[in-house]
């Protein structure tokens, strides 16, 4: 059963006053409210009883939360109520403020058993990014069993990225499978990343989303050297689109790659770089040498590769290869 928004406050106006009434077991618990809902929101604050009171917290298995009922989330986990079977936590929109609020329910244990969390598209800038991964490395274990992290479209730098690795480093999200963090993040945020998956600390992860920061040639030098190492191996997307990589950057990749990393890709996604033919060749003297060998989806267009490039392309992986290539 799911409760929508609209429905909250009638069932806690009918509760406030009187003894709790627990609603039937809620799968799904959406508080995420549009501003039409603003003044709903205010008034809901203002009654006995929050949406935790009145339906069963161990029934709920999908969370979703905006600015107005953070705080009421944070309370509740301090609180002690128990959510053993909630796996997915959505926030949307927040800020620095309510992020504020999210580092102090990680710090109740409460979510242990949390595997998805989702805080894209959102305005979470760099300290209060710090303030999370300062929670997650001071209470380890809070989100161990974290299998998706969603980070894309915030105000996230290389500060906020730093900390974040920091955290990976000590074991904080060993379970990581996807990790999605298209920010700000520039040399110096990837390069730390590249550290903490040469650590060993990111050896579960799969999917990796770096697309549209600005990590350049430097950044994904460091990435590669990073899964020459043998980290990453599980990998099987990654997207490094929109990220000002040009020759010598595709060049550093293609060594890594041609070395037997990254050897379970499935999905490589460079489109909207600097790469021209140089870059182009080298990843095709790659492929030619076994890389990428189980490589299903390769995307390279809003490049600067010519006849020249697509044509070595072409001659290692096959005519497919260059539908990624307008």
């Amino acid at each position: 059963m799911d409760l929508p928004i609209e429905l909250w406050f009638i069932v806690l106006s009918f509760c406030s006053g009187r003894d709790v009434h627990i609603l039937p077991p809620l799968s799904t618990v959406d508080l995420a409210m549009s501003e039409r809902t603003h003044e709903k929101r205010k008034r809901i604050s203002a009654l006995r009883h929050s949406p935790f009171d009145i339906c069963q917290p161990s029934s709920v298995e999908r969370l979703k939360l905006s600015r107005g009922s953070v705080n009421t989330f944070a309370r509740a986990c301090e609180s002690g109520v128990s959510l053993p079977n909630l796996y997915v936590l959505e926030f949307y929109p927040i800020g620095d403020a309510e992020m504020a609020n999210v580092a102090r329910a990680i710090t109740t244990g409460s979510l242990q058993s949390l595997t998805s969390l989702h805080l894209d598209g959102n305005h979470i800038s760099d300290s209060c990014m710090i303030a999370f991964a300062e929670a997650l490395k001071s209470h380890m274990g809070s989100l161990g069993g974290l299998r998706e992290l969603y980070l894309y479209e915030n105000q996230i730098g290389d500060e906020g990225m730093k900390a974040l690795s920091a955290a990976i480093s000590s074991g904080a999200l060993g379970s990581l499978r996807i990790l999605s963090a298209g920010n700000h993040i520039g040399v110096a945020g990837s390069s730390a990343l590249a550290d903490a998956c040469a650590s060993g600390s990111l050896v579960r992860l799969e999917q990796l989303f770096l697309a549209d920061n600005q990590i350049g040639d430097a950044g994904v030098r460091a990435l590669a050297d990073a899964c020459a190492s043998g980290a990453l191996a599980k990998l099987t997307w990654l997207d490094l689109g929109g990220n000002q990589i040009s020759d010598p950057g595709m060049s550093s990749l293609s060594e890594a790659l041609a070395s037997g990393a990254l050897a379970s890709l499935e999905e490589l996604h460079l489109q909207e770089n600097e790469i021209g033919d140089a870059g182009c060749t080298a990843l095709a003297e790659a492929c030619g040498r076994g890389a990428l060998a189980n490589l299903s989806e390769l995307c390279l267009y809003g490049n600067q590769i010519g006849h020249i490039g697509r044509t070595a392309l072409a001659d290692a992986l096959g005519m497919w290869a260059v539908l990624g290539i307008p």
